[in-house]
């Protein structure tokens, strides 16, 4: 057990690897170079990303977007029309993001699903995870096509449907007559686990940085 955390622990550090490789191909903002004045790097960039037909086109766009760029907000035009209402809806979501239950799905499936008897409670875990990674991936593809606002409605009614069912599930006492992997609470919380993973995931997860 104890090899086994250090492992995981050493295999989040490949993810990083990569980033930090990758990010050396990187390159930099567009406006962030026209905003410094760094006109010629802008135009190499914008050159590369959408080709040379497209470059004049963007660039004007930029200059534009930077030239009118230039005034400082504060932070109390937060409270007025029409920014509070965005603000309050992006706030609230990120605030009740923090009590969805998807920390407590994720930390502890392997110790729920010992709990009712299934002994592969790592492989178990891996599965809620890979579950909440699919759940991203659908994220991405369907966000912007079929409506932020109708996915995150779904959202929330999957995850309430399928944390009730894993609630009202442990509630039943493990039948020890029963193999453990055809157990109703088993085999249920096989199920709901990754079910409310993915709820939360295809929507509630990921909507706020989107917004």
């Amino acid at each position: 057990m104890l090899m086994m955390w250090r492992t995981m622990l050493y295999a989040a550090c490949v993810p990083g690897f990569f980033i930090v490789v990758g990010m050396q191909f990187a390159v930099e903002s567009p406006r962030w170079l026209a905003k410094v004045g760094r006109l010629d790097d802008a135009r190499k960039v914008v050159e590369n990303i959408w080709g040379v037909a497209e470059a004049e086109k963007a660039m004007e766009e930029m200059k534009s977007v930077v030239a009118n760029d230039d005034s400082q907000a504060s932070w109390s035009e937060l409270l007025a029309e029409p920014h509070n209402r965005v603000a309050l809806i992006g706030g609230s979501l990120f605030f009740l993001q923090q009590f969805a239950g998807i920390n407590g799905v994720l930390y502890f499936s392997s110790l729920t699903f010992r709990d009712v008897g299934i002994t592969s409670g790592i492989l178990a875990s891996l599965y809620v995870g890979i579950t909440n990674f699919g759940g991203a991936l659908v994220a991405s593809n369907l966000m912007d096509k079929q409506g932020r606002k109708n996915l995150l409605i779904g959202s929330y009614l999957g995850m309430a449907f399928a944390m009730f069912l894993i609630v009202f599930s442990i509630s039943f006492p493990l039948d020890e007559g029963v193999g453990h992997t055809l157990s109703v609470t088993g085999t249920l919380l096989y199920a709901l686990l990754p079910s409310f993973s993915l709820a939360y995931s295809s929507s509630h997860g990921p909507q706020q940085f989107k917004m």
